[in-house]
């Protein structure tokens, strides 16, 4: 177990310096609200039509093993406008927010193989300060990330190594403001607004 945890402190840094570099791309994001109508997929599972907007000529980041953190470039915070419901104060101050980076920090692990490395994300919460209705106001944005991704470690030898990655995708989860959960992501299918972001990486 000890040369295992030895062996997975060397990868990382190996593999932190093969990902480390700005990668260029664009955003495809689907979102939908309570006015969608529903329908019926093919599979007989029921779920709301949603609305794709596409952002061209934006990039993500990737430190390397030292800070281990990804930066997703210009993402559309205003988009998030389209998801809320029964506050149009906070509903309009998101729609004129300028695009923002969200950070999040990532981690490695090892594939059942002992050789193939798994890349993740992790949650990331992000802080904005909107006024509206008169007054300041504290917001925690909540993005979740649940695709692992197996890596070629082959093509971690050449620079860039994380270029082999086709898209990545985040998904709203939560909404704070000053202090209070006013939104939460329940499901694609159940809730009444949702968000999912991906980013498609330029090959």
């Amino acid at each position: 177990m000890r040369c295992r945890g030895i062996l997975m402190a060397a990868l990382v840094v190996t593999y932190g310096k093969a990902i480390a570099g700005q990668y260029e791309g664009s955003y495809i994001i689907l979102w939908s609200n309570s006015t969608m109508p529903w329908h019926e997929t093919e599979d007989g599972r029921k779920t709301r039509e949603n609305v794709r907007e596409t952002v061209e000529n934006v990039s993500i980041t990737l430190t390397d093993n030292t800070l281990r953190s990804i930066a997703f470039h210009k993402f559309p915070i205003r988009m998030l406008s389209n998801i809320i419901e029964g506050d149009e104060a906070l509903k309009e101050a998101l729609a004129e927010m300028p695009d923002m980076d969200l950070t999040a920090r990532y981690g490695w692990s090892l594939h059942t193989d002992e050789v193939s490395p798994i890349w993740g994300m992790y949650d990331m919460m992000t802080p904005l300060t909107l006024t509206y209705g008169g007054q300041e106001h504290t917001i925690i944005l909540k993005f979740k990330s649940d695709v692992m991704q197996i890596l070629d470690k082959a093509k971690l030898e050449g620079s860039k190594g994380f270029s082999q990655v086709s898209t990545l995708q985040l998904s709203f989860d939560e909404l704070h403001v000053d202090g209070e959960l006013v939104l939460e992501d329940e499901s694609w299918e159940a809730n009444s607004g949702d968000l999912l972001a991906i980013f498609r990486m330029k090959q």
